[in-house]
């Protein structure tokens, strides 16, 4: 037992004593002796599961029979080893007391103060060891690693060199100086260093660990994760290997795996804040904001003054929508750290969502002044500004940003954006080509191109685009409801559905997704479908105006006016500007022999629209209602005038001029009508249908249409 093992080991200290006090033995170096047997009880203790403190009780007995300073310096040292730090520096003060001549007390004193965050007391203690030994080489390494911690990286690099100077044998001084060279930035004579380290001992897994952050900051990610692995198989209880690793491999778009070295560097560390933040990180980038908001919880709750934490925390609420809890994180962070460009920045875009342009201006002007080469904040200023209609100003941020960077891709597809916002629809393609160029990977480049290109009436390009996005980004529920859109308009409604379908499946509660997709079934005469999607893009966002616009329309069609003229209503109580659900309402009073209901309606659709050529239509199908032919027919001709392209103006002033009686001109219109729709519909869509049967009608029988084939 431990009382049996003590007394024995005393028992033979007593015994030998005399040894030591004898002339004859004075060649022997009891304090080293001693030391001896300590460190063998040490490896039978950890033989027997780590039991470190027995070498404790050691130390105990023999500083009855040898009360030495070297005896006192060894037990201070496995004190610190055992995380005693308080005792260990009670240890170091008696051997200095008992040899004020003693360096290793000095040096080792340091090392414990520095733990407690002493840093002058620490400095202090190394110089005096190097006073009492001017050879000391791990004073000086030790003096090197403190000036290091205070910023002081010329006064490190001096101290460490003359340590290996002193002792070119010591692994640990090589690390330490590639630790020094890496914060200066020449990561080519760390990397050499952390070598060097490695050459004298394979399986330093300390060398191993710092030589793959130096890689990691060089960007060479693969190398760097090569050398967390040998540091981890070294030492498999290493929890900041892990978390480094885990942060390479989210640079090498390994999300699963980081979250992987993230979880084990909790289970080894459970109260490292950083851990938690960057597993945050990692699971917002797989989209997953409730277990990012988690994660930054838990890091907030360890370290209720970490700056990071609030900043992520307040991005993952901006994303659910709570700006006004993300503005009171990024207030904390700022609190906590006032000098962070880019919480402000952050704060910034949350103030701009909350329609707040002018704070949200004063946030990008104070991390512009923190940091006068702060890209992302020239950026968000100018589209802030753009948003003010302060086109100049929007401009001269983005060129700005493009003059700190000329090849960041993000600058040109910015000002691609604000571009396109002024109606400079070429400028906004050649910075969208400029931008996929400086990265070929970047889905949002080739949206944004399609989309514009769509709207240049480059149908074909579009779809190329948006394909290019797909490709990059298999889970951009975006790019597939805008190539379903496309291909809506090319008349293959079928190919729109499957997209949509797709969008759906990605994002359940996309409702623009609903939306198109209940748009293109209606389309297709499936008016029953198409209001079951009405119905969940509502149920989704209930406070979209358009969205109870095309319900009501559908509804329409099917024959229940109640319920159409219902929806437009709520269309119009959420917007009272939405032009055509007025003139849907008014289409459908009309239908209901409302005349003057519905005519009120369209006039008041046309003076809010007035470039609206579906609105002159509608009026137009009013007043034919009404009998007032030539009016309608005004209407109709000034709906074509407007949009030459509307095969809808045509069909409905071919049925007036039926009225009329004037034959030739309503087959003009008619076909013209089905030339138009030919490229937009189906061939076996109602509307062409009504067309045809509206031409057959029509010409005598000796003529033929311009029908399908």
């Amino acid at each position: 037992m431990i009382t049996d093992r003590r007394s024995r080991l005393e028992l033979f200290l007593m015994k030998h004593r005399f040894i030591f006090q004898n002339r004859l033995f004075r060649r022997f170096n009891k304090d080293a002796y001693l030391h001896m047997l300590a460190l063998l009880e040490l490896g039978l203790a950890e033989a027997e599961k780590k039991e470190t403190s027995r070498v404790i009780e050691i130390y105990d007995v023999a500083l009855r029979v040898f009360p030495y300073s070297s005896v006192y310096n060894n037990r201070g040292n496995v004190r610190l080893n055992l995380g005693d730090v308080q005792g260990a520096i009670e240890d170091y003060d008696r051997a200095i007391k008992l040899d004020p001549e003693n360096a290793l007390a000095y040096n080792n004193r340091a090392v414990a103060r520095g733990k407690e965050g002493d840093m002058e007391e620490r400095l202090e203690g190394y110089d005096r060891a190097i006073e009492l030994n001017p050879k000391y080489a791990g004073a000086y390494i030790n003096r090197g690693n403190a000036r290091r911690g205070q910023g002081d990286l010329e006064e490190a690099l001096r101290d460490i060199n003359r340590g290996i100077e002193l002792d070119p044998s010591k692994t640990n001084a090589f690390t330490s100086r590639g630790k020094v060279r890496s914060d200066q930035g020449d990561l080519e004579e760390a990397i050499s260093d952390y070598d060097r380290a490695i050459e004298l001992d394979p399986e330093n897994e300390i060398a191993y660990f710092e030589r793959g952050n130096a890689l990691m900051k060089q960007g060479d990610i693969e190398v760097a994760i090569s050398d967390y692995n040998r540091a981890i198989k070294l030492n498999p209880e290493d929890a900041k290997a892990y978390y480094n690793r885990g942060n390479a491999r989210v640079e090498q778009g390994d999300a699963e795996g980081a979250l992987r070295d993230y979880d084990r560097a909790i289970e080894l560390n459970p109260e490292e804040a950083a851990a938690y933040v960057n597993r945050g990180l990692a699971h917002m980038k797989q989209g997953n904001l409730g277990g990012a908001k988690r994660d930054f919880d838990r890091a907030i709750e360890f370290d209720p003054s970490f700056p990071e934490a609030y900043n992520n925390r307040g991005i993952v609420l901006s994303e659910q929508g709570d700006i006004s809890g993300a503005i009171s994180d990024y207030d904390q962070a700022i609190e906590f750290n006032p000098n962070a460009p880019s919480m402000y920045n952050n704060r910034g875009l949350a103030r701009r969502k909350q329609g707040d342009t002018e704070g949200a201006i004063k946030e990008f002007d104070r991390a512009i002044e923190l940091d006068p080469d702060f890209i992302d904040a020239y950026i968000n200023r100018g589209a802030t500004r753009s948003d003010q209609g302060d086109n100049e100003g929007a401009m001269s941020d983005i060129e700005r940003a493009i003059e700190l960077n000329p090849k960041d891709p993000n600058s040109y597809l910015k000002r691609g954006i604000i571009r396109h916002d002024q109606g400079d629809l070429e400028g906004a393609i050649s910075d969208y080509d400029r931008a996929a160029e400086l990265n070929l990977k970047d889905a949002q480049v080739y949206t944004r191109r399609g989309f514009i290109r769509h709207a240049h009436g480059n149908k074909e390009g579009a779809i190329s685009d948006f394909d290019r996005a797909i490709e990059i980004s298999p889970e951009n529920a975006n790019a597939y409801i805008l190539r379903g859109v496309v291909r809506c308009e090319q008349g293959d409604l079928e190919g729109g559905i499957r997209d949509f379908d797709h969008a759906i499946m990605l994002n359940p509660e996309n409702a623009d997704a609903h939306f198109q997709r209940g748009i293109t079934r209606a389309d297709q005469g499936d008016f029953e479908t198409a209001i079951r999607d009405f119905d969940r893009a509502i149920e989704i966002i209930p406070e979209v105006s358009n969205t109870y616009s095309v319900r009501g329309i559908a509804r329409c069609e099917q024959g229940d006016l109640e319920g159409g003229i219902r929806d437009f209503d709520h269309a119009i109580m959420l917007n009272p500007e939405n032009a055509d659900a007025r003139a849907q309402r008014g289409v459908a009073r009309g239908e209901q022999g409302d005349i003057e209901g519905g005519m009120r309606d369209l006039d008041q659709a046309i003076e809010l629209k007035p470039e609206s050529a579906d609105a002159y239509i509608n009026r137009g199908i009013v007043r034919r209602m009404q009998g007032d032919v030539g009016g309608a027919i005004r209407d109709l001709d000034h709906a074509i005038e407007l949009n030459p392209e509307n095969a809808y103006a045509y069909y409905n002033r071919g049925k007036v001029r039926t009225i009329q009686g004037d034959l030739e001109g309503s087959l003009a219109d008619l076909n013209q009508a089905l030339i138009i729709f030919k490229d937009i519909l189906p061939k076996n869509h109602p509307t062409i249908q009504d067309v045809l049967e509206s031409i057959e009608s029509t010409k005598p029988s000796n003529m033929s249409h311009n029908g399908f084939t």
